[in-house]
């Protein structure tokens, strides 16, 4: 089996697209919400476990959406889920809130779909990914 340096989870809503947005080093980005897997954990416990911590919606996976080799100052491959759906409102929680500091900042946003492409969302590969599948329909 695989072992995924990242695991995170698309999750749409109507036209939006929940990321979590960051400035780092002086760099603004986004990044869609996820984590790394922690000892014996599936990817799929991983997902679910992530996304609670850090936006405490409950989520149902669908599909793997894409997996996709990062960065290399990540090392390693990310797989990404399609949430089949959530309950729950998005605030910001767990680690990233703890914290987060103007410098270092985590904070949760609801995107529009169509302006993906104005918008820095790491990594490139899966941003392009997303909108071809959601903009294209």
């Amino acid at each position: 089996m695989t072992q995924y340096r990242r695991v995170g989870v698309i999750i749409i809503d109507g036209s939006q697209i929940l990321l979590m947005r960051r400035v780092k080093n002086g760099r603004g980005y986004y990044a869609v919400p996820g984590g790394r897997p922690e000892h014996n954990e599936t990817p799929q416990e991983t997902a679910i476990r992530e996304i609670f911590e850090e936006t405490t919606l409950h989520v149902v996976l669908g599909p793997i959406f894409s997996e996709i080799e990062e960065a290399p100052s990540i090392n390693g491959k990310g797989l990404y889920y399609l949430a089949q759906s959530y309950s729950g409102t998005a605030n910001l929680s767990g680690p990233e809130k703890e914290i987060s500091t103007p410098a270092n900042f985590f904070g949760l946003e609801w995107i529009e779909l169509n302006q993906l492409k104005t918008i820095t969302l790491y990594p490139e590969e899966l941003s392009q990914k997303i909108q071809s599948y959601f903009l294209s329909k």
